[in-house]
Order: structure tokens, then C-alpha cells, then sequence
């Protein structure tokens, strides 16, 4: 055990470094002062007991008695910190990770910036003050304000023109496919004509082949014409029910039942 002071004269004692160590107690009088020049700060790994004043930092690991002054703040407490009554304590915690008990009729004078651990505040006298002034004064800023705002009416006329292009694409795109519709089904009227036409001409050249006007050549060119006739028939089909689609897409009217029809019409080979 160190004891600082008597109690009965003041007394003020320095030190370069300041370990308690495990086991060990460190004891400050009444009217003794301790202070500790470098690093300014105590490691507490024993007991310190203040009944007169410490001005130093404290990083406790063990047990701090203040029945006094302490002036300084708490870089990080990871077992008991008591205040007691007559206590004043003024100065921050850091870190706490124990348990801190400022009790009846003690004061302390300050805020706890990470708290991990317990603080039990049986006095209520706990003051915590903070006073700033902040000014923000825009001296110059490059026309980032005005950079800004023609940014802004730039990409608004983009989104205009964009609209009214879109706009006129759907319009565009419905006009070609209401055409679509309209010479597709022409197409397909005048291609049935044609397949009925092809498929009279083969039975005439089979009729003629048999009885030998005809020669095999000119069946199989009849027969070449009625499947090229059939092909150009199906394409002009599915060219015609597929400008239909694009044009009720066009005109944001598709809706599933319009693909149950032509599903139907799909057959397996």
C-alpha cells in the first residue's frame, strides 16, 4: 500500500508513470494531490482510493473509490468505479465495459461514450453540457448550383423527347400491323384460291398421265406448284395471326385469352 498525504497537511506528490498493480492499493489523503506528468494518465490494476484530488486519465481494471475531487476522465473501466458521497467527479468515460455506481450525495460532471457494461446513478446529479457553434459560409462552389439545374432541365427535355418517340413508335408500329392484318388475310384469301387451283391441276395432269397425254414430268411440276402453294399459304397464316398479336400489343389490348385460340390450332406432327 502507497499513501499519498496524512490528512492533515496537504501534500502533493508526482510521479513519471503511474502502474497499480494487481494486489495493490493506492491511497490519496485527504488535502494530498496526485499527479502524474507523463503520460498524464494512471493504469489501475489494484486498488486506488482518492480522498483528495487526482488530476489524471484512468484506465481501470480493478476497483476506484472516489470520495473526492477527480478531476480527469476514465479512458476505459472494465471492473467497479464507485463515486461516493462528497464525491465530485468531473471528466468523460471512454469506454465502460464494468459497472459504474455514482451514489447518493456525489456529483458527477460528464457523459459515457460506449457503454458495454452497467451504470447505476443512485445520486441523479449527473450533468452533461455541450455548447457548439457551427457556421457553413458557400463561398464559391464552381456553378455546381447552376451546373445542376441544367442537368436537371436537360434531362427532363430527354424525357419528353423520349416519350413522344415512343408515342410514335406505338403508332407506327400499330399502323404496319393493322396493314399487316389487312393484306395478310387478302394473302391468304387469294392463296386458298390458288391451292384449290394447284390441286385441280395435279388431278388433271394424273388424269392426262394415265391416259398419255401427259407425260411424269408434268405431274411432278403439278405437285411441286400445289406444296409451294400449301407452304406460302401456312406462312401467309402465321404472318397474318402474328400481326394481329402485334397489333393489340400495340394498342395495350393483348391479354392471355387472345393466345388460347391460336394454342388450339397448334397440333401435335
Amino acid at each position: 500500500t502507497l499513501q499519498i498525504g496524512t490528512g492533515s497537511s496537504t501534500e502533493t506528490a508526482s510521479f513519471e508513470t503511474a502502474t497499480i498493480d494487481s494486489g495493490a492499493t493506492l491511497y490519496v489523503a485527504d488535502g494530498a494531490t496526485l499527479t502524474i506528468r507523463i503520460p498524464n494518465s494512471i493504469i489501475n490494476n489494484g486498488h486506488l482510493i482518492n480522498f483528495g484530488t487526482v488530476n489524471d486519465d484512468l484506465t481501470n481494471t480493478d476497483a476506484f473509490d472516489n470520495y473526492a475531487a477527480y478531476n480527469a476522465n476514465v479512458a476505459s473501466n472494465s471492473s467497479t468505479i464507485n463515486n461516493h458521497s462528497g464525491g465530485v467527479w468531473t471528466g468523460k468515460v471512454l469506454t465502460n465495459g464494468g459497472t459504474i455506481n455514482n451514489m447518493n450525495g456525489a456529483r458527477w460532471t460528464g457523459d459515457v461514450a460506449s457503454n458495454d457494461g452497467q451504470i447505476n446513478n443512485t445520486s441523479g446529479k449527473t450533468n452533461s453540457n455541450s455548447i457548439g457553434i457551427q457556421y457553413s459560409i458557400p463561398i464559391f462552389n464552381g456553378f455546381a448550383v447552376t451546373s445542376k439545374v441544367r442537368e436537371s432541365i436537360a434531362l427532363e427535355d430527354k424525357a419528353r423527347n423520349d416519350l413522344e418517340a415512343n408515342r410514335r413508335n406505338a403508332a407506327l408500329v400499330a399502323r404496319q400491323s393493322f396493314l399487316g392484318v389487312n393484306s395478310g388475310l387478302a394473302q391468304v384469301k387469294a392463296l386458298e384460291a390458288a391451292e384449290v387451283s394447284s390441286n385441280s391441276a395435279l388431278e388433271s395432269n394424273k388424269l392426262g398421265y394415265q391416259v398419255g397425254v401427259r407425260i411424269n414430268i408434268d405431274v411432278l411440276n403439278a405437285q411441286r406448284q400445289l406444296y409451294q402453294t400449301r407452304t406460302d399459304l401456312a406462312r401467309a397464316r402465321y404472318n397474318t395471326i402474328l400481326a394481329g398479336l402485334k397489333l393489340k400489343a400495340a394498342a395495350g389490348s393483348l391479354r392471355e385469352e387472345d393466345l388460347q385460340p391460336i394454342n388450339a390450332l397448334l397440333q401435335q406432327p
